[in-house]
């Protein structure tokens, strides 16, 4: 069997070329790609650990100029805080103080406005009831004058029954 891209083999050879061309390819594609750099000469060991002394001091230097810093605006905030605390106690004292005061006043208002109010119904009470007494002296002094009228309706009446009896009596003696 012959292949268009081998150039002349024969079938026991053949495997063998192409055996042999695939390595040799990879090599040189290998050697066509990218190139590693070579890494920076290293600095001096001791310039190194200085550097990295300073760096280590500058930094605690900053760290504790950071926490005094934050250690005093702490202190000022609190000292903040707890003088809003104060006024905001004042403050709330002196408002329960009014309001109970504005309670104490309402309530003797509203006592004195009650006693009034119910000195005033008294007061209007006792009218109506003189009134009443009055109506009911005039029907009881009216009712006594009926009881008088009536009695003496009675005693005419019976003074005439009786004088009627007699005359009877009297008309049937005859």
């Amino acid at each position: 069997m012959r292949y268009p891209w081998a150039l002349s083999c024969s079938e026991e050879h053949c495997m063998n070329r192409t055996v042999l061309l695939v390595p040799l390819i990879a090599v040189a594609i290998a050697a066509c790609g990218k190139k590693e750099v070579p890494p920076p000469p290293a600095a001096p060991a001791s310039s190194a650990v200085d550097a990295a002394k300073d760096a280590a001091k500058s930094a605690a230097d900053a760290a504790k100029d950071a926490a005094q810093k934050a250690v005093d605006a702490a202190k000022s905030t609190a000292g903040q805080a707890v003088e809003t605390v104060k006024d905001t106690a004042s403050s709330a004292a002196d408002g329960a103080k009014n309001a109970a005061s504005s309670a104490v006043e309402a309530a003797k208002n509203a006592a004195g406005s009650a006693t009034d109010t119910a000195k005033d119904a008294a007061a209007k009470a006792m009218d109506s009831a003189k009134e009443t007494m009055d109506k009911a002296k005039d029907a009881a002094a009216k009712a006594g004058d009926g009881a008088k009228d009536a009695m003496t309706t009675a005693k005419d009446a019976i003074s005439a029954a009786k004088d009627a009896a007699a005359k009877a009596v009297d008309d049937k003696k005859q």
